[in-house]
């Protein structure tokens, strides 16, 4: 029998304005619950404002690639959750081509 995994695929953390959870806390609360894959899915709502910017694209995937050496044990995806409408598509597109 194939033993079956433990996942979360919609993690907030620091890099939304809806938690203030670091990445490396979200990883340590991971490994001690044994959840063997996670995907980040940050906001990147462009053309709302927040008291932090949260567009930072290049140091949130950086901090990702660096703690995913720390927890080789963790399969770490990391993704973004696009608020788009017709105000922010075009600057949204581009954002998502640079990826």
């Amino acid at each position: 029998m194939k033993k079956s995994k433990n996942v979360d695929y919609h993690i907030h953390s620091q890099w939304s304005p809806d938690s203030r959870m670091p990445i490396k806390e979200a990883l340590d609360y991971c490994a001690q619950q044994e959840i063997h894959e996670v995907a980040f899915t940050e906001h990147m709502d462009i053309g709302i404002q927040h008291k932090k910017a949260y567009h930072r694209l290049d140091e949130y995937l950086q901090e990702v690639a660096t703690l995913k050496l720390q927890y080789p044990e963790l399969h770490i995806l990391s993704g973004i959750e696009a608020g788009v409408n017709e105000g922010n598509l075009e600057a949204t597109e581009q954002l998502l081509q640079n990826l």
